[in-house]
């Protein structure tokens, strides 16, 4: 994990190093909901640092999960753009105790104007 977290940041600052880089902190709360009803308890919250370039960012911090307890969580990606293309990616991860939680999406956007 520390590998992972380590190869991240360098990913990150290797490629806003000659960029402006903007460093920030974000708090986001997510509900879940099953039957499009709001199921009590399932709350998660994030409190993240990072840092943002020209084509990539890193943040990492705290987050909070009502069903499965405190941890911490990272995320990191990229977006391109290139005339009407627009390229997305990211890899994100949580930890609570010795659960490892992890999701990688990719997106690729053709925009018609």
């Amino acid at each position: 994990m520390k590998k992972l977290l380590l190869a991240a940041t360098l990913l990150a600052a290797s490629t806003t190093a000659t960029a402006d880089v903007r460093y920030y902190a974000e708090w986001k709360n997510t509900l879940k909901f099953g039957d499009l009803e709001y199921i009590p308890h399932k709350d998660v919250n994030d409190l993240r640092f990072g840092a943002k370039g020209k084509h990539a960012y890193f943040e990492a911090g705290y987050v909070n999960d009502d069903g499965k307890g405190d941890g911490y969580g990272f995320e990191t990606g990229y977006k391109f753009k290139y005339e009407s293309f627009e390229f997305k990616g990211k890899f994100e991860g949580r930890k609570y105790g010795n659960v490892f939680e992890n999701k990688l999406e990719t997106e690729y956007r053709y925009y018609f104007n």
